[in-house]
This record gives C-alpha cells, sequence and structure tokens, in this order.
C-alpha cells in the first residue's frame, strides 16, 4: 500500500507532482535573482564608487576651469585658497591701515584672529589682551553695575539708558547733558584722533589665518562699535561747537567704509554698507545743524570729492566668494565634513563611500560654471541689467534647487553614475554658496543714490551762503560747486530737487520703490524702500524718540 502510494505521488502529470515543480522553479528563480542582484550590485560599485584620494595625493587635477587657483599648491598637490587670497590681499605694514586700527581696538574677538599667524601676515607684534585701548559705551557694561548711571535729563525728557546710548549717536549735545558720555569722550579723545589718521592709510588687508576658508572670519563686531564710537564723537564735538572736529569724524567713518568694502570680502561689503549709510547720516546732521561756515561747507565738500571710489560689488567680490566656495568643496571632497548632499543615502551607504562616488572634477567644473555666469552678469554695462540679470539668475537656482530636494531626484542622483552625482554636488554647492547678487547690487544703488544726494545738499547750501538765497535749479550748482548734475540711479534723472519754506528745500532720491513720494524718508514713513531725502525733518527730543520707537513708556528694543 506504501510502495503503491509512493508512486502514486510520484507519477508525473498529479497534482502533488505539478505542486513540487512550482516550488523548485520559485527557489531556482529567487536563488538565481539574489545572485544576479548581487552580481549587479558589485558591478555598480566597481562602474560608480572609487577609493577616496589619499592624504598625499590631489582630490583632483588642478586646472582653471576645474580649481580655478593652480598656484600656490599645498604639499598634497591640493590649491592653498588661504595662501592665493592673503598673496592676492596683502600690503607692506606701514601701509595697512588695519595694523594701526587694531593697536588702537586692541585683539580681535575671533581666536583665528589673535593667532600668531594672524600677526605674522600682518607684519605686526601679538597685542596683548589687557591695553591702553580704545572703550566703547555699550548697554552691558552699565548693566548691573550700580556705579555707571548712563540716564539724563535733556529739554526735561527723561532718557533711560537704551535712549541715551541712541539718542547720543545722532543728536548733538552739549557738554553736560550726558555726563557718562563726556567723561568716555575725555579717556578716549586720543583714541578717537588716531582713528582718523590710521584710516588715511591707503590699504587694508585683513589676512586669512587657518588650514581652510571655511574657518576663516573677518569680524565685524569691532568695527561696528568703531563706527559708532566715531559718531558719537562727531556729536560730541559739533555739540560743543568744534564744526572741524565732527567733519573730520565723519570723513574717517566714510574712510573706513571704503577700507572695509573694497578690501574683497562680501562680510566686509555688508559692513560697508551699514557704514556710509551712518556716515553720510552724520554728515546731514552736521550740514543743517546751523553751526557751518563757507569755509567748513568747503572744507567738507572737498574731503568727500578727496574720498576714494564707493565700494561696490565687482570682480574682487566675487573672486573671493568663488575660491571660498571651491575650498569649501575641498572639504566636503575630503571627508573632512558631513554635507547635506548625501543625507538621502546616509542609512545605506557608508559617507566616505558615497563622497569617494563623486566625479568632482565635475562638481568643481559645475560649479565654476556658475560663478563663470555672474562674471558675466556683473560685467553688463548699466545697473538695471545687472539687476534684472541676477535677479533671473537666482530664480533659476531655487528652482533647480526645488528640483533637487525632491525625492525622486535623490534617487535617481543615488543610482546615477560618477558624473551624474558630481554635477549634482556642484549644483548643490552652488545653492549652499553662491551669495544673493542682486541684492548687493541693489544695495549698491542705495548707497550711490546716497552719496549723490548728501554731496548735492552740500553744494545747494554752498550756494545759499554765497548767494544768499536756494538755488531755484540744480543746474545752478555747476560748475561752481558741482563738476555735474547728479543723476538719480533709480530714475535716470536729475535728483528731485525744489527749494521748500518750511523745510529748507527738498531733495531727495525716489528710492528703491522708484516711486516719487514727496521726498518722505526712513523715519517719517517707516520704510526703507520710500526716498532717501538729504534734508532731514527738524526734530525735538521728543520728537526723535517717537520716531526711533524709543519715546518714553515704550519697552526699548533688545541690544543684538
Amino acid at each position: 500500500m506504501n510502495d503503491a502510494n509512493s508512486k502514486e505521488v510520484s507519477e508525473p502529470g498529479s497534482p502533488n507532482s505539478s505542486h513540487r515543480e512550482k516550488q523548485r522553479g520559485i527557489w531556482w528563480v529567487m536563488k538565481w535573482g539574489l545572485v544576479f542582484f548581487f552580481l549587479l550590485v558589485v558591478a555598480l560599485v566597481f562602474l560608480n564608487f572609487r577609493t577616496g584620494p589619499g592624504v598625499d595625493s590631489p582630490l583632483v587635477r588642478v586646472s582653471a576651469g576645474t580649481t580655478y587657483v593652480t598656484s600656490p599648491l599645498k604639499p598634497n598637490g591640493d590649491p592653498d585658497y588661504v595662501a592665493f587670497l592673503n598673496q592676492q590681499r596683502a600690503v607692506t605694514p606701514d601701509n595697512n591701515a588695519l595694523v594701526d586700527l587694531l593697536r588702537i581696538m586692541g585683539p580681535m574677538s575671533e581666536p583665528a584672529n589673535k593667532s600668531p599667524e594672524f600677526y605674522k601676515l600682518l607684519g605686526m607684534e601679538p597685542l596683548s589682551e589687557k591695553g591702553d585701548y580704545l572703550e566703547h559705551i555699550s548697554l552691558s557694561a552699565s548693566r548691573g553695575n550700580p556705579a555707571i548711571d548712563i540716564s539724563a535729563t535733556v529739554d526735561g525728557v527723561l532718557l533711560d539708558e537704551m535712549q541715551v546710548f541712541e539718542v547720543t549717536l545722532s543728536y548733538p549735545f552739549a557738554k553736560g547733558d550726558f555726563p557718562a558720555v563726556d567723561q568716555w569722550f575725555a579717556r578716549n579723545e586720543h583714541h578717537l584722533l588716531a582713528i582718523r589718521q590710521a584710516v588715511k592709510k591707503p590699504g587694508f588687508y585683513f589676512p586669512f589665518v587657518g588650514g581652510s576658508l571655511v574657518y576663516g572670519y573677518l569680524s565685524i563686531t569691532e568695527f561696528r562699535e568703531l563706527v559708532r564710537s566715531l559718531c558719537r564723537s562727531s556729536m560730541v564735538r559739533l555739540g560743543r561747537g568744534d564744526v572741524t572736529g565732527a567733519i573730520d569724524d565723519q570723513i574717517a567713518i566714510l574712510r573706513l567704509d571704503r577700507h572695509l568694502g573694497n578690501q574683497g570680502s562680501i562680510t566686509g561689503l555688508l559692513v560697508g554698507t551699514s557704514i556710509v549709510e551712518m556716515g553720510n547720516g552724520m554728515i546731514a546732521i552736521t550740514l543743517f545743524s546751523g553751526k557751518c561756515t563757507a569755509d567748513d561747507l568747503a572744507r567738507m565738500a572737498a574731503e568727500i570729492d578727496s574720498l576714494p571710489n564707493l565700494p561696490v560689488v565687482n570682480n574682487v567680490h566675487l573672486e573671493t566668494e568663488r575660491v571660498y566656495a571651491l575650498d569649501l568643496a575641498f572639504t566636503f571632497g575630503r571627508a573632512g565634513q558631513q554635507g547635506e548632499f548625501d543625507q538621502a543615502t546616509r542609512a545605506t551607504i557608508n559617507d566616505r563611500l558615497w563622497i569617494a562616488s563623486i566625479d568632482w572634477e565635475i562638481a568643481l567644473q559645475t560649479l565654476n560654471g556658475f560663478y563663470d555666469s555672474l562674471e558675466r552678469d556683473l560685467g553688463l554695462a548699466s545697473m538695471q541689467q545687472r539687476v534684472a540679470a541676477f535677479d533671473n539668475f537666482e530664480q533659476a537656482l531655487k528652482d533647480l534647487e526645488s528640483g533637487n530636494s525632491s525625492i525622486q531626484s535623490k534617487i535617481r542622483s543615488t543610482m546615477a553614475g560618477r558624473a551624474a552625482r558630481g554635477k549634482r554636488t556642484g549644483e548643490w554647492l552652488a545653492v549652499q554658496t553662491l551669495p544673493s547678487m542682486s541684492l548687493f547690487v541693489k544695495s549698491d544703488r542705495k548707497n550711490i543714490a546716497q552719496n549723490l544726494v548728501t554731496r548735492a545738499a552740500v553744494a545747494v547750501e554752498q550756494y545759499r551762503m554765497e548767494h544768499g538765497e536756494y538755488p531755484k535749479t540744480l543746474n545752478a550748482l555747476v560748475p561752481e560747486f558741482l563738476a555735474e548734475v547728479p543723476v538719480d540711479p533709480y530714475s535716470g534723472k536729475q535728483l528731485v530737487y525744489r527749494p521748500d519754506p518750511v523745510r529748507l528745500f527738498r531733495l531727495y532720491s525716489i528710492g528703491p520703490n522708484e516711486k516719487d513720494d514727496d521726498g518722505i524718508g526712513y523715519l517719517e514713513a517707516k520704510d526703507s524702500d520710500y526716498d532717501l531725502p538729504a534734508v532731514p525733518k527738524i526734530l525735538s527730543i521728543d520728537e526723535w524718540l517717537e520716531a526711533s520707537g524709543l519715546a518714553p513708556g515704550k519697552e526699548p528694543p533688545k541690544e543684538n
């Protein structure tokens, strides 16, 4: 019976036999499918992944199309981007304004800018932490110290600490109005005089230190406080009737703006943008203080005309940003940092293996292509053309970022070849590092407009003192007080000007919104897109506090 049953089960065509054959077929498919999948993975690894560069071997072939910088090189063959920028920007210590400014300000806050290498590149001896350095009046200095009382009463208005700090930055005041500020000025006047001389030097070299630009810094806190000290000093001097001294402080502010903005970094350009606005504001306050003589105005005009060119974004800034981006790419390429571009694969592929799977030559070529495009746009003839080109460029960059962030894109880049991953990596680096060029060009246009308005206002006041009345038009200023009639960079026409019995006269650029708002500026409109007027509305202390959002009874803004 058993033999018969066994034979029956094994007979071909029986149901049991078909089931077993089906099972064997499934296992065969699975077995060889796994083998095929394993071989496919091995093939992908060998075809698409490479061992990363050794410590003593270059990441890519050095060329203008990949690394941009071809010398100097590090011992392993990589470009030395830090040394390249230092060679490009360096000036002798005798011509470097920063050397003298550091001796006035003291050591900078960033650790890298306190290192022996930093001072060696500057050609100066390291500074000690304690010394006879410029003091800065800051809100934090008085907090928790009952011995320091910054509050004061001016024109019957009781001002708290924050209000005193802000008022004394842009409001002329007499000796005795703010005792704590008077004491600060007496202790630091010799430093303030030294700043004026320091910024007259022709160069400004801020060295990069360390093995990578990724860790380099341009300290901005010290320069911001330096400018505030000069602003406050000019208001002290103007309040005491020292118009010449006030003008000297204000010209020093504008010289510092030129140094920072023209030294090559985007950070310096940003700091310079805020400084030039403060300097022009100080000049406007002095101009309409009622204390200037004809000689004061002539000197003010001559000093402004003798200043170096106004900082605007140019190829030097773009080169610095390009070199920074390429140095960052080398940092990633040597697995020195984790990048967002590999997050999609971290769960399954080791980071170093993923980084090694990228064709870094393609990545660098792609990244350079973006900067090449920006250089072409920066060379366009008019500012309007540059703004439009940069707006289009940045929109394309946003679209690229959006497309590369999709799940499908990440999967495709994971499975694609080394060249495709290199292209995507170059695009990612561009998205992360490219500055907003349209923002900077728009800022340039605003700075140019403010400078034109300020200089024209000086000429209008000179005309009034010479002729006993205000000019009917700006054409009357040429050539005696102006070389040519200033053209508003926003409208392409003359700056708006007309005499005004209430506000002396109206003189303004139509500003970033490109609409004529009748000369209404920021303090009145609370909007920086309004007009850029030369003649500030004459305010009392109460009105100034109200316009600045610091009126008594209001919660003062927190200090950054």
